[in-house]
């Protein structure tokens, strides 16, 4: 009797090996000369697992982690470099993933054949903006970031500027603080080098009197100076000012100038 008890203890145990085995596991249909993520996961504590595909030649593997919340808006961005063997499939732990997101999106960059670019950005209700860039280059680099701030009806009300340092053939995250409130909506680009001192840009927010300029620095420090005119409706020149930026060495910066005058309702500007 205990042999014939032990035989059938066996045989429901090997049952409940073979049900867990064809519920469990699966086999990966591969896809051809390219390298993406298969399946992923994130525990109560913050750990990510990763598990992941390579069928190019190259190792070394470009991740970005999109965040969302219970309305599947997007709170959150993060990047990691990923190392893994050429035709192989591994899987990766990260650590320190906020717990409140709702859902994950897990992916692998496909690279492109231009010096750096961004890939994607990310600004939440606290004024917070996630972006993730890659730097293609040999060599460690600032990006230069504009950053194009809308409202609720689209127009364009601010903008700003980040010098991103990326080390050269990596992907990285940075964190933009003090977006103002009234931004409810980002566009992000990275500039050209460009020799020299230029003004990539100017906005003048009537409501607010505020003048933005985004200025690039392919150089040594420089002093320039700005001339400020502005127009009425009429356009009569009702305002005029000079103004002295600092243009640091290989940065790019923005501007923020105060317009007093009530009536200005266009800016024009020219470097002295």
């Amino acid at each position: 009797m205990p042999a014939q008890l032990n035989c059938a203890v066996l045989h429901s145990l090997v049952d409940q090996v073979e049900c867990f085995t064809r519920e469990r596991i699966k086999t990966i249909e591969n896809k051809t000369d390219s390298s993406y993520v298969v399946d992923w996961c994130l525990d109560k504590t913050g750990n990510l697992y990763i598990v992941a595909m390579n069928n190019t030649k190259k190792d070394m593997q470009f991740l970005v982690i999109r965040g969302y919340d219970d309305k599947n808006n997007k709170i959150f961005l993060s990047s990691r470099n990923v190392r893994l063997k050429p035709q192989t499939i591994d899987t990766k732990v990260i650590s320190g993933v906020p717990t409140y997101l709702k859902n994950l999106q897990v992916e692998i960059v496909q690279n492109k054949s231009i010096p750096s670019f961004v890939v994607d950005w990310c600004l939440n209700k606290q004024g917070n903006l996630y972006i993730v860039g890659i730097n293609n280059s040999e060599r460690d680099d600032n990006l230069w970031v504009k950053i194009e701030g809308y409202d609720q009806k689209g127009q364009k009300i601010w903008l700003g500027s980040r010098n991103f340092r990326v080390r050269k053939r990596t992907i990285d995250t940075c964190v933009v603080n003090n977006i103002p409130a009234y931004v409810k909506k980002v566009n992000v680009s990275v500039l050209p080098e460009q020799d020299g001192v230029k003004i990539q840009e100017k906005l003048f927010d009537r409501e607010r009197r505020k003048l933005y300029i985004i200025i690039t620095n392919f150089g040594n420090d420089k002093n320039i100076k700005i001339q400020v005119n502005g127009f009425d409706a009429n356009g009569k020149l009702v305002y005029k000012t000079v103004y002295n930026a600092i243009a640091k060495s290989n940065i790019v910066g923005a501007h923020t100038i105060n317009i007093s005058n009530s009536k200005v309702e266009r800016v024009e500007i020219n470097v002295k």
